[in-house]
């Protein structure tokens, strides 16, 4: 004999069971959602049409006016390099754990329609927390490195090196861990399957002179006349810096959200009515 209320128990319960674990996951979907709606709201201009004071999107093409910097994994020479370092945890479950990031830049103009802007200075390298490390709560970023006040979101990373446990990296690989404190890493894996544990991935993307990319800030008003007004970290405290085109980073973190918030509720609710189901009929 079925029994609504008995199913109604189990669903719920199961359904409390698994709340604690994706809660975290929830909780980075709302975050992104924050930034999404953030970012469907702000406005598109050029570095001749936006207003001091103003927070938008802002497209042109990258100059550089003074030396470039040297990617610390590709060893190659660029006016912007961001990079991260992540590790292979396969103990208790299989994911890349993101151990450290950095971004190295020298000056940078943004021109466009009659204008220029200067860029922040944005140079910077860290170890990762530990919401980070984790689960990305502290860094809701959708594919990219995010650093204090600045996101680099990527549209592909130009260099992606993965070196085992039990492989000597490059010396360049050895110096920049020793930059952020980084210890060596260890194999702790009883059996690895595809990846070894502890596996570390070096990835890095760069921009050169005459590229475009799209930077959503705060215009400041110079404080001398004559001198060229500086995009900063909005009132919302996140500069965001990438390749992509407003329209193509709205839709990536519109995205996003829908999937990690919604679907992280779908796979939450799923199995607790599976299983009323099951003992209700």
């Amino acid at each position: 004999m079925s029994d609504p209320v008995g199913a109604l128990v189990v669903a719920a319960l199961l359904t409390v069971a698994l709340s604690p674990v994706m809660a975290i996951f929830v909780y980075r979907g709302y975050r992104v959602g924050q930034r999404y709606r953030r970012l469907r709201e702000t406005p598109v201009e050029t570095p001749g049409t936006v207003r001091p004071g103003e927070t938008a999107f802002v497209r042109g093409t990258v100059t550089a006016p003074e030396d470039p910097v040297t990617g610390p994994v590709s060893g190659d020479e660029a006016v912007l390099a961001g990079w991260v370092i992540r590790e292979w945890c396969s103990t208790n479950s299989r994911y890349w754990m993101t151990k450290a990031r950095g971004i190295e830049a020298g000056a940078i103009h943004l021109d466009g329609s009659g204008g220029t802007l200067a860029l922040p200075d944005i140079d910077g390298r860290e170890q990762t927390g530990t919401g980070t490390r984790l689960a990305g709560v502290g860094d809701p970023n959708v594919e990219g490195i995010e650093l204090n006040d600045t996101i680099l979101e990527s549209t592909a990373f130009d260099t992606d090196t993965e070196i085992p446990t039990d492989e000597s990296p490059p010396s360049r690989f050895t110096a920049l861990e020793g930059s952020v404190g980084l210890d060596a890493p260890v194999n702790n894996g009883l059996l690895d399957l595809r990846r070894a544990d502890g596996t570390r991935n070096y990835r890095e993307l760069t921009v050169d002179a005459g590229d475009t990319l799209t930077v959503r800030g705060r215009v400041d008003t110079p404080d001398q006349p004559g001198a060229i007004p500086a995009l900063s970290p909005p009132d919302d405290r996140k500069l965001f810096v990438t390749a992509l085109s407003p329209d193509e980073l709205v839709r990536r973190y519109r995205w996003s959200y829908w999937k990690s918030f919604y679907g992280t509720l779908l796979v939450t609710i799923l199995p607790g009515l599976f299983a009323g189901a099951i003992v209700y009929a």
